[in-house]
C-alpha cells in the first residue's frame, strides 16, 4: 500500500513537469518557426539596405587610394571652381 501511494505523488509531481516541458518545446518551436520565417523576408531586404553604404564606402576608399589625399571631392570637381 505504501508503495502504490509512493507512485501515484510521483506521477502527480512527474506529469505535470512532463507536460509544462512539452508545452514550452511546442512554444520555442513556434516561436523559431515564425522567427525564421520572418528572417527569410527580412534578411535580402536587408541586404539591399546596406548595399548601396558599404559600396559608397568602397567608392570613397578606391577614390582616396587613386587620387591620394583625403578629399571627398574628385579632383575635377574642384578644378571647375
Amino acid at each position: 500500500m505504501y508503495n502504490y501511494c509512493r507512485r501515484v505523488v510521483e506521477n502527480f509531481v512527474i506529469v505535470p513537469l512532463v507536460v509544462i516541458a512539452l508545452a514550452i518545446s511546442k512554444l520555442l518551436k513556434a516561436v523559431f518557426s515564425i522567427l525564421i520565417y520572418v528572417l527569410d523576408y527580412a534578411f535580402p531586404i536587408l541586404l539591399q539596405l546596406m548595399r548601396i553604404p558599404l559600396l559608397a564606402a568602397v567608392a570613397r576608399r578606391r577614390h582616396r587610394v587613386v587620387f591620394g589625399g583625403s578629399c571627398p571631392v574628385p579632383p575635377y570637381v574642384q578644378g571647375e571652381a
